[in-house]
């Protein structure tokens, strides 16, 4: 069996599950990159804009343009910290709430929807076979890394031109 095919596949499947979800954000003016942004600023209620920084590991500039267009979109208030006023603290609205519950159905469907013909025992397998990959590529470099960063090191290789 040839590994590229296989590993192609899986890529394939990432990239299928991504358009499915582009797809039912496509009409609630929501991009599949500001979600993450909303659920960490929903679980840190009055988190700051450094906090987001530190947690993604991306550039301030790039969480200010997200937050940015979070705000212009509803999503987010920035307040002014009442005991110190140079810190601005991120609050989650109602429409962000709403936004959250509907993509997560959505989410949930897609996952239905690739999994609807597995069995219990086939998801099982499927789930150790998938870990027994990634145990072999957590290497010691990446093995600590969460996805954010993780993403945050693809960006950088892409910057130096090392991926096409």
């Amino acid at each position: 069996m040839e590994h590229k095919t296989t590993l192609q596949k899986l890529g394939k499947i990432t990239l299928l599950h991504k358009l499915y979800f582009n797809k039912a954000a496509e009409n609630k003016d929501i991009y599949l990159g500001q979600l993450p942004i909303i659920h960490y600023i929903m679980s840190n209620d009055g988190c700051t804009q450094k906090d987001l920084v530190s947690f993604f590991k991306v550039s301030a500039p790039s969480i200010a343009t997200s937050v940015k267009r979070l705000m212009k979109s509803g999503y987010v208030n920035r307040l002014t910290d009442e005991s110190d006023s140079r810190v601005n603290r991120l609050h989650a609205t109602k429409k962000a709430h709403d936004i959250s519950t509907a993509m997560k159905k959505e989410c949930e469907a897609i996952d239905e929807m690739a999994f609807r013909d597995f069995s219990d025992n086939e998801l099982l397998e499927f789930e150790r076979l998938i870990n027994k990959i990634l145990d072999s590529l957590n290497t010691e470099e990446f093995k600590t890394k969460n996805i954010h960063e993780l993403i945050s090191e693809e960006k950088k290789i892409h910057k130096k031109g090392g991926l096409g």
